[in-house]
């Protein structure tokens, strides 16, 4: 997927609502690593780059430009879209979010969309990205596994359910011999996991940026491995992440369009 040949052009009927329309990107982010808000801000870029919007920030709940901040730059716009870069819904998004973007998230004008991880359009990314580590790797088809690496927590099954609902659609793909999961916080654990390894795998990095758990975390997980392993890194630090914002961004103006 590629930013300069994005396959979500603007429906007609919301070519002037994107004109009108600002687009404030937040994520996790880091106060330790400042890989999380470089990765953002490089994907606000490629997404104002493409003249679509009348304005693309970024914003982090730590570690990078404050979301009530950033917010107040859109106060002349009609309509502001609020894009967690998250993997999955969960307290950050659902509670914590809002709470950071103060009294303006209640505006009419301002829509917190679905997380990044909820979109369909993911699903391809992440098969792209396997596919192309397992080509690098020299591996033949159905000779290796797809291994997900995700957060997990024991306390929320929200991201357990995103990192699974993944693995069924990837699992449709069948060129590989098996589809996995596996968490750094939850069973089954990703270290654990790798030390069972039968087969060589692509491991797929379930994280919206190269951070702290991308890196560090599964880095050591996968010096325990017992048969080659291809680490792709973190999902979201992917450069095909902004052709999926735009599709998330596409399907909010439509149902705007639609319910006007």
């Amino acid at each position: 997927m590629s930013i300069t040949r994005s396959p979500y052009p603007p429906a007609p009927a919301t070519e002037a609502a994107r004109a009108r329309t600002g687009v404030l990107l937040v994520g996790h982010g880091t106060a330790r690593r400042q890989e999380a808000s470089a990765t953002l801000a490089r994907h606000a870029e490629a997404v104002a780059r493409t003249g679509r919007f009348a304005r693309v920030r970024h914003a982090a709940l730590s570690g990078g430009p404050d979301p009530a901040d950033a917010l107040r730059e859109f106060d002349d716009l009609e309509k502001v879209l609020v894009l967690p870069m998250f993997m999955c819904s969960g307290i950050l998004v659902e509670r914590l979010l809002p709470q950071r973007l103060g009294p303006r998230s209640s505006d009419a004008r301002i829509r917190i969309c679905p997380p990044l991880g909820a979109a369909p359009e993911l699903a391809l990314l992440a098969g792209e990205a396997a596919a192309a580590a397992r080509r690098e790797a020299g591996w033949p088809d159905r000779d290796s596994i797809l291994l997900l690496a995700a957060h997990g927590s024991p306390g929320n099954p929200a991201s357990r359910r995103a990192a699974e609902d993944l693995a069924r659609r990837l699992a449709r793909d069948d060129t590989w011999r098996a589809v996995q999961v596996a968490y750094l916080e939850e069973a089954p654990f990703l270290a654990d996991t790798i030390t069972s390894l039968r087969h060589p795998a692509v491991v797929l990095g379930l994280f919206a940026a190269d951070g702290g758990h991308a890196v560090l975390d599964v880095s050591e997980a996968l010096t325990r491995a017992t048969r080659p392993v291809r680490y792709t890194g973190a999902l979201g630090a992917d450069a095909g992440i902004p052709d999926v914002v735009l599709g998330i961004l596409a399907r909010e103006l439509r149902a705007d369009a639609a319910a006007a």
